[in-house]
């Protein structure tokens, strides 16, 4: 028979309750979202606005969108300034509706990029993601008002 001190077993009492506690922490991981639902989190390069190309070199900073999920949450920058505010999401019906979009307020060499960025947002209605890296938003007449692709960190 091994004989415990009590520091062993409260020790050992610590590492077991922790691995209990990891354990249910991943086990419990759908969230209840689909997997077209799902493919939408993280976050996308903004390649087009209104079918005009957004580059590195037109901005002062990279333009992208992200996608919390969970949180029904965006965020990003529109090649200035840092955006941020709700949204709303249904997969089955790929739509896609932003809320109390905010952003920071600076100047730079580029407001056009920026403006036409926080309008298409104003305008989104629904999205369609091809291959998985590609994203188109589309307003409510089906116009394509945002082009991104999977932004790779």
């Amino acid at each position: 028979m091994i004989n415990m001190t009590d520091m062993t077993k409260k020790t050992l009492q610590g590492v077991l309750a922790s691995a209990l506690f990891c354990g249910a922490l991943t086990s419990c991981g759908t969230t209840g979202k689909t997997t077209a639902d799902n493919a939408l989190g993280g976050e996308w390069l903004i390649t087009q606005v209104n079918g005009h190309a957004i580059d590195a070199e037109s901005n002062d900073n990279e333009a992208y969108l992200g996608f919390n999920l969970q949180e029904n949450k965006m965020y990003g920058c529109a090649g200035c300034n840092r955006i941020f505010g709700g949204m709303e999401t249904d997969a089955e019906k790929k739509t896609l509706k932003m809320g109390n979009v905010g952003c920071t307020q600076m100047m730079c060499r580029n407001m056009d990029n920026e403006r036409a960025v926080l309008q298409a947002l104003e305008k989104t209605a629904t999205f369609s993601i091809s291959k998985g890296n590609k994203l188109t938003l589309k307003s409510n007449d089906g116009k394509t008002v945002m082009t991104l692709k999977r932004r790779n960190k």
